[in-house]
C-alpha cells in the first residue's frame, strides 16, 4: 500500500470513531435528561420526589414496595410502565414478579444505561453480592449479579443516608442531597432551590 493513503484512511477511522463517540454521549446526555423529566413528572403526580428506597423489617416484610429505588418509582413516568409492570413494582410483594420474571430483573434497561460505558452490563455477585437476585431460598443459593446504572441520585459522598444531619462531634456526614432512605423530599424542602441543587447525576 502507498505509505500517501495510509494517513487519510487511518483520519477517516478515526472520524468515523469520534462520531460514533459523539453519537453515544449524546444518548447518555438525553437518558439524563429523561430521568430529570420523570422525577419532575413523578412530582407534579405524587406531590414529592421518590424516596432513595424504603427500609423493610422483619415485622413488614415488602411492605410499602419494599426495597424498590426512586428509579423503578419513576419508570411509569419515562414511558416504562410495561418494565414497571413486569417487575411487580406496584406489589406489596415482589416475591411472585422476581419468580415469574428474572429474565426481567436481569435485563439491562437502556434508559439507565450510558452506551459509552464499556463495563459489564451486569454487577459481579461475587464481589458485591449486595447488587444480587438470590435464586432459590437456601442461604447456599447461587446470585445472579443485576443490571448496572450509570445514573445516581443525589444525597451523600458515601452511601445513601437517611434524613439526618452531619454531626462533627464524632465525624459522621449526614445526607445532603434530594434522595433519602425512606423519606420522600418536596421541592419546597429544598432550601438552596431547585436550580442550584443537584438531583442526579451520571457515573461512568
Amino acid at each position: 500500500m502507498p505509505v500517501s493513503n495510509i494517513r487519510p484512511q487511518s483520519a477517516s477511522r478515526a472520524a468515523v470513531q469520534q462520531a460514533r463517540e459523539a453519537a453515544r454521549r449524546s444518548m447518555c446526555s438525553n437518558n439524563l435528561k429523561q430521568i430529570g423529566l420523570g422525577l419532575h413528572n413523578y412530582h407534579d403526580a405524587r406531590k414529592a420526589f421518590p424516596r432513595a428506597y424504603k427500609v423493610e423489617t422483619s415485622a413488614t416484610p415488602f411492605d410499602n414496595m419494599g426495597y424498590w429505588s426512586w428509579a423503578a418509582l419513576i419508570a411509569p413516568y419515562m414511558e416504562l410502565q410495561t418494565t414497571y409492570d413486569t417487575l411487580g413494582v406496584s406489589t406489596t410483594d415482589p416475591s411472585p414478579a422476581l419468580a415469574a420474571n428474572q429474565a426481567a430483573f436481569l435485563a439491562p434497561v437502556p434508559a439507565f444505561r450510558c452506551p459509552s460505558d464499556v463495563g459489564p452490563a451486569l454487577h459481579n455477585a461475587g464481589i458485591d453480592p449486595g447488587w444480587a437476585i438470590a435464586r432459590g431460598t437456601s442461604s447456599g443459593s447461587p446470585n445472579t449479579g443485576l443490571p448496572v446504572s450509570n445514573y445516581l441520585g443525589s444525597n451523600n459522598q458515601a452511601y445513601i443516608r437517611s434524613h439526618t444531619p452531619s454531626n462533627p462531634a464524632n465525624g459522621t456526614t449526614g445526607a445532603i442531597g434530594v434522595f433519602f432512605r425512606d423519606k420522600a423530599i418536596k421541592i419546597k424542602d429544598i432550601v438552596d432551590g431547585t436550580s442550584k441543587t443537584l438531583l442526579a447525576g451520571e457515573r461512568s
